[in-house]
């Protein structure tokens, strides 16, 4: 039989990193060089037909958003940053709003799935106390 290899768990695949903020500040004076830098810090930078196929557009359309004749789409915006991998323009629109924003340590992420587990834990209990009062009764 061949070799088996671990799978990365989903989460880790596409975790988009903050972008050093002085590199945002001295490269974007617009969304549009927002959502150009966040392409050309990626893997795509030479092969953007690629991401294109990867969001579901013609090569068309992302180079016409990329040369600022069309918007990225906003059900498009996250997937975007996944795949290229880094938050560029989330982190150009926090800049202009004067909003801080970080990234949440695996730890933390975990901590909180772990939060939100117990919750449904208790849940699942509680709805399985009221069906054994029901049946019961």
């Amino acid at each position: 039989m061949g070799q088996q290899f671990e799978m990365p768990f989903f989460s880790e695949i596409n975790r988009p990193v903050l972008v050093d903020e002085s590199v945002i500040e001295k490269n974007c004076k617009s969304e549009l060089d927002a959502i150009r830098l966040c392409v050309n810090l990626s893997t795509y930078k030479y092969a953007q037909n690629k991401l294109a196929e990867a969001l579901g557009l013609d090569r068309g359309r992302m180079s016409c958003i990329l040369n600022g004749t069309k918007h990225l789409p906003a059900n498009l915006r996250i997937r975007f940053m996944e795949l290229c991998g880094n938050l560029a323009p989330m982190q150009y629109e926090a800049i202009k709003l004067r909003v801080d924003i970080r990234q949440m340590t695996l730890e933390e992420e975990n901590n909180k799935l772990r939060k939100k587990l117990a919750e449904a834990e208790i849940m699942a209990n509680e709805y399985k106390r009221i069906v054994h009062n029901a049946r019961a009764a």
